[in-house]
């Protein structure tokens, strides 16, 4: 899928959304948005009253349906839509992609457990003496046991599945009859909505990836954008007027009127954080073009270093951004699991996230001498030293919540410390 962030579809939007701190709002006709659309809704704003400019929307059918008492197989009228908030792209992205990871590594091995644990309980109903108090008091633990396999249940047909086994782990009906006949009812009814619950996760895993489809183009697109930029400004260090040689690539009567194009494009930008470094851009563009135009060259050149500084802090978050997504996933599996060990998928997640690591401190070393004109005080300097704090928190049994601090620590940093 091909975008244009700079053409993004607008529209408006009605139903509610529930941003980062978990406060609802209402969206009205008067807010209007950008919209990517691609299986469901990347929203970006552009103006509104109740939440901040550029953040991304994700349509959530699930929490409209919960909220709303709605069948999963009707569709959401459009003024009850809602949507989860992040506050950048890449928070979108990484929200988007943690979905699918949890399901993959703690529903779908949980669900699994408890039907095995069910078809055991059916055999077992088969053959069971109810009367013998022994056999019935082991009858009550294997329910029992089953109904902790499901863990903590929220969703309405997991709640269903424990309330039934629970009422089934006594031999006796609620008229005090001995009825373990009417086991195989229950355990019918339970396994066809474990069905449906792993059934619904395939739907969810689906619409989340089309989701994150569009994320992953918007960004790309974006990305693409900066890195123009960064051919801008070597270009412009290759240019007639700036080397004082004939026949190189811009000449000085057309610099100013393409370095203009360019910064009125970049201004039309919403999407953040992108939008305040592509602002940041364009006003270096136009500071260039003005010098330009006045043949103050040695302004030209200091303004086309500072637009190859706000590339490089662009490149830079992004390079963290591949060690942050990984790293987000195993630390959103350590709380949902405890702090237990998650097994070889963490080891391995941790390797590699820490190898790495690893490979972006060397790529950030190497950016760093082109960011230090934008960047406020010491933060590159303390972005090193953050990363190399992380690098060695993951390699540690206790360190992933330091690492995953760290880092979006570090992300903050690049996406915020940076002057004109």
């Amino acid at each position: 899928m091909r975008l244009d962030p700079f053409n993004l579809p607008r529209g408006t939007f009605r139903g509610s959304a529930k941003g980062k701190l978990g406060h609802p709002a209402s969206l009205t006709r008067d807010d209007v948005f950008g919209a990517v659309r691609e299986g469901g809704y990347v929203i970006t704003p552009v103006a509104g009253e109740n939440f901040t400019r550029g953040t991304t929307w994700v349509q959530h059918d699930g929490l409209a349906r919960r909220r709303h008492g709605i069948r999963s197989k009707d569709r959401v009228p459009d003024h009850l839509r809602c949507w989860l908030v992040y506050g950048t792209i890449f928070e979108g992205a990484r929200g988007q992609t943690r979905g699918p990871v949890t399901y993959d590594a703690v529903e779908v091995p949980t669900l699994e457990g408890v039907e095995g644990a069910v078809g055991d309980l059916y055999r077992r109903h088969l053959v069971i003496d109810p009367q013998d108090p022994a056999q019935a008091e082991s009858w009550c633990t294997a329910v029992l046991a089953a109904v902790g396999a499901l863990g903590n249940v929220e969703e309405e047909r997991k709640v269903t599945v424990a309330e039934a086994l629970v009422a089934l782990s006594n031999v006796h009906d609620s008229s005090g009859k001995v009825n373990i006949e009417r086991a195989s009812l229950v355990i019918q009814m339970v396994e066809r909505l474990l069905r449906e619950r792993r059934d619904d996760i395939v739907l969810k895993g689906w619409r989340m990836g089309k989701n994150t489809q569009a994320i992953a183009a918007l960004l790309n697109a974006l990305l693409k954008h900066t890195r123009i930029m960064g051919r801008v400004a070597f270009q412009s260090f290759e240019s007639d007027p700036l080397t004082g040689e004939p026949g190189n690539i811009v000449r000085q009567d057309n610099a100013a009127g393409f370095w203009r194009g360019h910064a009125a494009q970049l201004t039309t930008c919403q999407v953040a954080p992108f939008g305040s470094w592509f602002f940041t851009m364009s006003t270096i563009l136009q500071r260039a073009a003005a010098a330009m135009d006045h043949g103050d060259i040695p302004e030209v050149r200091k303004q086309m270093v500072a637009l190859q500084a706000v590339c490089s802090v662009v490149q830079a978050r992004a390079e963290v951004e591949r060690i942050l997504a990984p790293v987000a996933e195993m630390h959103s599996l350590r709380k949902r699991n405890g702090t237990g060990d998650e097994g070889p998928w963490r080891a391995f997640s941790t390797s590699w996230a820490f190898g790495e690591s690893v490979r972006v401190l060397i790529k950030i070393r190497e950016l760093g001498p082109k960011m230090i004109p934008l960047s406020k005080g010491d933060t590159v300097a303390l972005v090193l030293h953050r990363l190399d704090d992380a690098s060695a928190n993951l390699v540690t049994d206790d360190g992933l919540t330091d690492a995953y601090e760290g880092l979006k620590f570090v992300a903050g940093l690049l996406e915020r410390r940076i002057r004109l």
